[in-house]
């Protein structure tokens, strides 16, 4: 059985496992040791009596990394103290198994983790252990944030490599409540008992007002 990696970014190649010790009547085995940011794959060779044939074709190829196309997660406000937070999970690298929420508070700035379980952020000193989502989760909601605020928010995922980079953080969410003096409103009779009152939504955030 011979086991060849080469680089992501196909800069090189090698072969790591190369072993003729195998039984004929074995059909599998177990290769340890590899390393990130490799494709693998696998050929065989069989010998008798006489000597050894022909190499097979090389086997489908695996990508032995850490997720690295981590998108940007999406954010909306949903109160004047909650954000609710999606994303989707990567398809590069090994299947996912878990993934940390990391919210900005832009104005400070600071980075802390948003623990689901215990719905509460990652205090700014003192430790905290904050247990990772299941990856197969796409949403959550974060409440408990400061009104007049901004806030982004950026998502790391695990496979069995390890944790990827953190993604590019998402667009700036302002918790702020609409302006206090909105313009005033324009009266205009339509006839004998209508009239049309027409009203502009104020401009001062960037979330739309309810």
């Amino acid at each position: 059985v011979k086991v060849s990696k080469t680089s992501v970014d196909r800069s090189m190649s090698a072969v790591v496992v190369s072993d003729d010790h195998f039984p004929a009547t074995q059909t599998f085995c177990e290769v340890s040791g590899l390393s990130d940011g490799f494709d693998y794959h696998a050929s065989v060779v069989f010998a008798n009596s006489v000597g050894y044939g022909d190499e097979s074709p090389s086997s489908n190829s695996v990508s032995f990394t850490r997720n690295r196309s981590v998108r940007a997660p999406s954010v909306e406000c949903s109160g004047a103290n909650e954000l609710v937070v999606t994303w989707s999970v990567p398809t590069d690298g090994l299947p996912p198994s878990s993934c940390h929420v990391w919210v900005v508070d832009a104005l400070v700035p600071t980075r802390r983790l948003w623990d689901n379980d215990a719905g509460k952020l990652q205090p700014l000193h003192g430790a905290m252990v904050v247990k990772p989502m299941p990856a197969p989760l796409k949403k959550c909601t974060i409440h408990g944030l400061s009104t007049g605020s901004k806030y982004r928010v950026a998502i790391t995922f695990q496979n069995d490599i390890g944790w990827s980079d953190p993604s590019v953080e998402s667009s700036t969410v302002w918790l702020c409540p609409p302006g206090a003096s909105p313009e005033k409103p324009v009266f205009t009779p339509l006839g004998q008992d209508c009239t049309q009152v027409i009203w502009t939504p104020p401009v001062d955030v960037p979330s739309v007002p309810r």
